[in-house]
């Protein structure tokens, strides 16, 4: 964040031809990629996970017969060599009138935890009838957090877009111990009973903080004009907006500097189309301050981007691992992984 230079970590066109493409998504570091960790999805064509950690890459195939799908979004622990997923099977409606574009949701989800070292995944949690997706470690590695909603009433996974618009999700959180692994669930932030939807949880590096995105319904609020940002107090457990940072159209994802004092998160603001990367300085007491974009050295840089930015990640060093040893491993096998039936459900 010191210049306007950019490095491209890999780019999915390398592999893309008239037939067959393939997506490159959830870039997600450990601990700010401070102990070089880090993490991304390729989908289609070559699919599998590719892991950068220990000074290896390898792509991994966490699909089993036994859970929904291959892990979608991910939750590195800080300590130990685990990653959390969420597993989901993802739909969308696109609208042909009215403001609403389209409408992204999931029809199952699950949550599992990946062992590394011993490629194993297991259940974290496998209810069906509840949906839950986007887990978040707290810093000391001793909870995991993540969002959870129930199916509207009278519907199920073959019929829940009849009622998108009436699926809302809490916060809750489970206790983790290596040795006994979750405690049951319990909530954090409750909000689905009075016609919210609370997604994205992130805690702050010094533990103080959960960061969390907010709008009437739904679990993807990048699509949603009235998404904004909302904070926990975790010392004191006051909630509120983040209303020093948030515009009138969308904030979505969002990530943590190392220091807990800056947020980077995506917004719709600038047009409600196209997704941009802003910034906040957040102060010790809780507080943001006018969030700006990331700057550019062409000063109409984004008026003339026909692009969104995704997800964004802060990382404390650049992505060393040459891009060489990325394709040699997204074009060879995926190692499979074991499913282990022994976790506290």
């Amino acid at each position: 964040m010191t210049s306007f230079d950019e490095d491209v970590v890999f780019n999915n066109t390398l592999l893309n031809d008239d037939s067959r493409g393939f997506c490159i998504n959830c870039h997600v570091p450990r601990n700010q990629y401070r102990d070089g960790s880090s993490q991304f999805h390729v989908r289609q064509f070559h699919g599998g996970t590719v892991l950068m950690t220990d000074g290896k890459v390898r792509k991994v195939n966490l699909k089993t017969d036994s859970t929904l799908a291959a892990g979608v979004y991910p939750a590195w622990h800080p300590t130990l060599n685990l990653i959390a997923y969420s597993v989901n099977t993802t739909k969308q409606r696109f609208f042909s009138v009215g403001d609403r574009k389209v409408e992204v949701y999931d029809t199952k989800s699950d949550m599992i935890l990946y062992d590394i070292d011993r490629d194993e995944v297991r259940n974290i949690a496998a209810d069906t009838t509840l949906l839950e997706t986007f887990p978040a470690w707290h810093p000391d590695g001793k909870r995991l957090y993540y969002s959870v909603a129930a199916y509207p009433e009278g519907s199920g996974p073959g019929n829940i877009i009849e009622k998108y618009d009436s699926v809302r999700y809490d916060i809750v959180y489970r206790d983790f111990d290596p040795e006994t692994c979750f405690s049951s669930p319990d909530t954090i932030v409750n909000v689905a009973s009075s016609g919210k939807s609370a997604l994205l949880p992130r805690v702050s590096p010094d533990g103080r903080y959960l960061l969390y995105s907010m709008a009437p319904f739904g679990t993807f609020h990048i699509w949603h004009p009235e998404s904004d940002l909302y904070v926990v107090d975790l010392a004191t457990g006051e909630n509120r907006e983040l209303t020093e940072a948030n515009s009138d159209d969308t904030e979505s994802y969002h990530s943590w500097s190392s220091n807990s004092r800056w947020i980077v998160f995506s917004s719709r603001r600038d047009d409600g189309s196209y997704t941009r990367p802003y910034i906040t300085y957040f102060s010790p007491e809780g507080k943001a301050s006018k969030a700006f974009v990331v700057p550019q050295e062409s000063p109409d840089y984004y008026r003339h981007l026909m692009k969104s930015y995704n997800v964004p990640e802060f990382f404390v060093a650049p992505v060393e691992v040459p891009r060489a040893e990325l394709l040699d491993a997204i074009l060879g096998d995926a190692c499979p992984v074991k499913f282990v039936s022994d976790s506290a459900e």
